[in-house]
C-alpha cells in the first residue's frame, strides 16, 4: 500500500528508451503531485495513470519523523 512521500513510476508515458517514462510523489487520498508542466496535484485512479502505471517505491533508511504521528 502507498503511503505519502512514496515515488510512483509510470511505464510508456512517452518514448523515453528506457522502462521508467514518468515519476510522481504520492500526497495521499489518492493524489501524486505531477511534475508535469505545469507541476500540479493529479489524481492516480484516472484511466491515462492506470494504464501507465508500474509501481510505488520507497526510500529506504529515512526514518519516518514527521510530527503529526
Amino acid at each position: 500500500e502507498a503511503k505519502p512521500g512514496d515515488i510512483i513510476f509510470f511505464k510508456g508515458t512517452y518514448n523515453s528508451g528506457s522502462p521508467i517514462s514518468h515519476v510522481g510523489i504520492y500526497v495521499g487520498n489518492g493524489y501524486m503531485i505531477h511534475a508535469g508542466d505545469p507541476i500540479k496535484y493529479a489524481r492516480i485512479d484516472t484511466p491515462y495513470w492506470i494504464d501507465h502505471f508500474y509501481s510505488f517505491g520507497r526510500v529506504s533508511g529515512i526514518p519516518d519523523t514527521r510530527p503529526y504521528q
